[in-house]
């Protein structure tokens, strides 16, 4: 499961890059806020999954398990609503208007190249 935060670390941080650079309020906030609900979420699902194994503990979170609360509340529900909070946040940085009409205009102009080549 660790193994699966640097994947997604390196992808996630390939995805904020622009230029070759990822802006450091992007860094911090959405990636950073992201990387410790998400490794607080496996770590606390593993920490309590192996301290009481199969056998029922003797209290529960909001009615679940404690390694079923981690995995839920902070690897699924907290790491989504950071990452999509900041995104909304810092869009701006994230993907400019700019660059979306110069995205839509190479694309537009290679199907128009590939409508010319039938």
């Amino acid at each position: 499961m660790y193994v699966s935060v640097i994947i997604i670390s390196a992808h996630m941080l390939v995805g904020f890059s622009h230029n070759g650079m990822v802006d450091k309020r992007l860094f911090f906030y959405p990636f950073l806020g992201w990387l410790i609900t998400f490794t607080a979420g496996i770590a606390g699902m593993q920490y309590f999954a192996f301290l009481y194994g199969d056998s029922r503990p003797d209290f529960l979170i909001l009615g679940m398990h404690p390694s079923f609360f981690f995995e839920l509340g902070f690897y699924w529900i907290a790491g989504i609503l950071t990452l999509s909070a900041g995104l909304y946040k810092r869009r701006d940085l994230w993907l400019s208007e700019e660059d979306w009409s110069e995205f839509l205009s190479i694309v537009n102009s290679e199907e128009e190249e590939a409508d010319e080549g039938e």
